[in-house]
């Protein structure tokens, strides 16, 4: 590589005696102009852009420690080097404030020239390295990024919401949390633009035109398309009174509104859900989005939370017997459980709107799930937020609502004996079923993760916490138990039993079996056949 130098000096003679040293000793130095003059240096530094300057101190006109202001001013990066007699040492120390690199005392010394210079293009490869590193780190964030929002948004929408994960996912987008509130956009079932692609990819360009247009607007992130609904995680990071955030949110939501009716004269139904400061709160927020999607009474296409939870905080019986009832759960006690059940939905029976008796509902359960969770050694989370949900909206009737009530309570009570296991995550639930359909195969965790649409690194996590086993030991498990019934079949040699449950190596899964057994393939065989 060759590095550009300017050599600013009033006297002809050094500069000369300068660029005859840098010709001879650094060939990967080319001196590209000189300067007599400060204003002269500024002019050549904004024509060559060098990588090296060397500056001598007394010129007429500006001086160089006043050239050295006034590049550092305009944002000039090249390497400076003073050169001064020593008698004005105190020159050179204060170029060094302003910014200059390294100093040569007069008269010229060749070995302390070339050794500056070169601790000048040492300085210049470490900056080079690290600008290209952070292009290349930049670059990665950038192509892991749709990745991590949507798993960060995946968390927020299965009520997955672990402080740390989140906050991981936050660090790498560059988002610092202040506080933020989750808005669902509901489109319309049958989405058909005109023009000549599918409805999928019409309802695909409608999601990249909100996604651009709200990039421009505020800082946000958005999950892929789910059930005709999009999601949206709305950073605020300034302090902002709730009056003020009912206005500003309602603002925004009618912009996008406009926005996709004048440009698809589409009409979509807004919600949004309440501003939290805890990242934890998120899943709440991404409720109470979809609890004023679904309210009836509630006519128009764009809805608040604040709106909707006024009337329901009016009166919540469960509120009240939220103690009583948790009493008796921790107690394993169904019947008095149900009694004090029976009690809050005999107050309920006066509320008209079912949509608020659904909203105070969920938020019992939510509550439910923490009090469990916080009594149990092993934090598993007892319920499954996203399917419970799910369940609730689908309920016509208050009768419907109080025998799912009765059982979740049920199973709960059932789970704190030890007679019922906790339900698998969802995301976990359809890998077994990818690995139970495809065992005999290469299947990949990034393969199943690709398949069900998060990241690799978080089914594996999600794999860990739900089955405390990562996802290659639960493989192994899987093909050992079907190594285990062919073998009883007595009828495959070692090589095509291998083969049969995913292993092309019969050497490594003779010693895989060995490992996971404790026995030989023959010693197993000769188990079976006497049994």
């Amino acid at each position: 590589m060759t590095y550009k130098l300017i050599i600013a000096d009033d006297e002809e003679i050094e500069r000369k005696a300068f660029g005859l040293m840098i010709y001879e000793f650094l060939p990967n130095v080319t001196v590209v102009d000189e300067a007599a003059t400060g204003y002269d240096l500024i002019h050549k530094v904004d024509l060559y852009h060098p990588d090296i300057i060397i500056v001598d101190i007394d010129m007429p006109g500006m001086n160089g420690l006043e050239s050295i202001r006034l590049l550092k001013q305009k944002g000039v990066d090249s390497k400076i080097i003073i050169h001064t007699a020593y008698s004005k040492f105190e020159y050179a120390q204060e170029a060094l404030e302003l910014g200059a690199d390294d100093y040569i005392l007069k008269p010229i010394k060749k070995e302390k020239i070339i050794k500056t210079i070169k601790d000048c293009i040492a300085k210049i490869d470490i900056d080079q390295k690290k600008a290209r590193d952070d292009i290349h780190f930049a670059k990665k964030i950038e192509s892991i990024s749709p990745i991590v929002e949507n798993d960060f948004m995946s968390s927020i929408i299965i009520g997955d919401s672990d402080k740390t994960n989140l906050e991981i996912y936050l660090d790498i987008l560059e988002i610092r949390f202040v506080s933020g509130f989750i808005m669902t956009l509901s489109l319309p079932e049958k989405v058909k633009l005109d023009n000549d692609k599918t409805e999928n990819d019409d309802l695909k360009e409608v999601l990249t035109f909100i996604k651009n247009e709200l990039m421009n607007i505020c800082c946000c992130i958005i999950s892929p398309l789910v059930n005709n609904k999009i999601f949206l995680f709305v950073h605020v990071d300034h302090d902002i009174s709730l009056c003020g955030f009912k206005i500003w949110s309602l603002e925004l939501a009618r912009l996008i509104y406009d926005k996709v009716k004048n440009k698809y004269d589409i009409k979509i139904v807004i919600g949004i859900g309440g501003l939290y400061n805890n990242l934890e709160h998120l899943s709440r927020s991404h409720h109470e989005s979809l609890s004023v999607i679904i309210d009836q009474l509630t006519k128009s296409n764009i809805k608040h939370y604040a709106d909707l939870i006024e009337e329901a905080r009016k009166s919540n019986p469960f509120t009240e017997y939220e103690n009583e009832i948790f009493k008796y759960v921790n107690d394993k006690d169904i019947e008095n459980s149900f009694a004090v059940i029976n009690n809050v939905f005999k107050e309920i029976a006066g509320i008209n709107n079912i949509n608020i008796v659904k909203d105070m509902i969920f938020e019992f359960i939510l509550s439910l799930n923490k009090m469990t969770c916080g009594n149990c050694l092993q934090p598993h989370r007892f319920i499954n937020i996203n399917n419970e949900f799910d369940i609730i909206i689908k309920s016509d009737s208050i009768e419907e609502l109080k025998h799912y009530v009765e059982t979740i309570v049920e199973n709960t009570i059932s789970i704190l004996i030890g007679n019922k296991k906790t339900a698998l995550n969802d995301y976990v639930q359809r890998a077994i079923e990818i690995v139970e359909n495809n065992y005999q195969d290469a299947i990949s965790l990034e393969y199943i993760s690709d398949k069900i649409g998060v990241s690799s690194y978080y089914l594996s996590r999600l794999f860990k916490q739900e089955l405390n086993m990562n996802y290659i030991d639960y493989l192994t498990e899987i093909r050992i138990k079907k190594a285990l019934k062919l073998i009883e079949e007595k009828r495959y040699s070692i090589k095509t039993l291998s083969e049969k449950v995913g292993y092309n190596n019969p050497t490594y899964f003779c010693r895989v079996f060995k490992k996971a057994t404790g026995k030989t393939i023959g010693e197993m065989r000769n188990i079976k056949e006497s049994t």
